[in-house]
């Protein structure tokens, strides 16, 4: 959706639709997950220790681990339905939802040069001359900012998932610790 938000509305306004959509999104599966089904899932969750490491992580080092799982390359409804079970505060949650940004700016960007390019092939194709600001180092800014995000926000996500393991390690080896001590 964010793709076609960029082809359809451009960049700014699609990433302004894509950014309202997504935090209004996450903001109805959190409080549907935390009032529907925390209890259930809850239950069935406390059979797994590893989950339950993971939720004593992401409720102790809060902002921090969810801002990083946003910025994950992570299924974004998946992620919502898991903190939204977990112990974490509303406003911690809120907060995190800054992360979805640089995945969003992406993938719009990426929906924003496909419809330029689109545009510019049927131009050329029907020998139209170019439009007020269309030039070479026009195209090659745009395209060379489509592959700066995209690699920018491969690196933050690779970054996130180094510090997301790192902090699921830390977590674990404290809670294993911690079970040590209470033999």
């Amino acid at each position: 959706l964010a793709i076609a938000a960029g082809t359809i509305f451009g960049l700014w306004w699609g990433l302004l639709w894509v950014a309202v959509a997504g935090t209004v999104t996450a903001v109805v599966i959190f409080w549907l997950g935390r009032l529907v089904l925390r209890e259930p899932v809850t239950r069935i969750l406390s059979r797994h220790p590893k989950i339950n490491a993971i939720d004593d992580a992401a409720s102790s080092s809060g902002l921090k681990l969810i801002f990083l799982l946003r910025l994950a390359p992570l299924s974004f409804t998946l992620l919502c339905w898991l903190l939204s079970v977990s112990r974490v505060r509303f406003r911690t949650y809120l907060i995190s939802c800054l992360g979805m940004f640089p995945g969003n700016f992406s993938t719009v960007y990426l929906g924003f040069a496909a419809r330029h390019t689109a545009d510019l092939a049927t131009r050329l194709k029907a020998g139209d001359p170019p439009v007020a600001g269309d030039s070479l180092v026009h195209e090659i800014t745009l395209y060379s900012g489509l592959l700066v995000s995209t690699l920018v926000s491969l690196m933050v996500a690779r970054i996130a998932m180094k510090a997301i393991h790192e902090s699921s390690k830390t977590t674990a080896e404290a809670t294993t610790s911690s079970g040590k001590n209470r033999r």
